[in-house]
């Protein structure tokens, strides 16, 4: 999940990207992670909808795509 806003940002479309801008979309992909294990857990479970484990996943996964691509995007510039 990390590595595709990066890929696709940097080597598709050939531009430089921010070292914040890894940092963060690593952090939401690890964040993602702790989710997905913890969901059970009060905050998470109020963040994440009533529904079977894979539905949630793909909540998170979705999350973590916006998140690295934001960051990813705001922290391009032509190479």
């Amino acid at each position: 999940m990390f590595l595709t806003p990066v890929l696709i940002i940097g080597l598709v479309m050939q531009r430089r990207i921010a070292l914040w801008a890894y940092l963060v979309a690593f952090g939401a992909a690890m964040s993602g992670a702790v989710a997905y294990f913890g969901r059970d857990w009060g905050v998470f479970a109020a963040l994440l909808p009533d529904a079977h484990k894979y539905e949630q996943l793909l909540v998170i996964c979705v999350a973590v795509l916006a998140t690295g691509f934001a960051a990813v995007l705001a922290g391009a510039r032509r190479g």
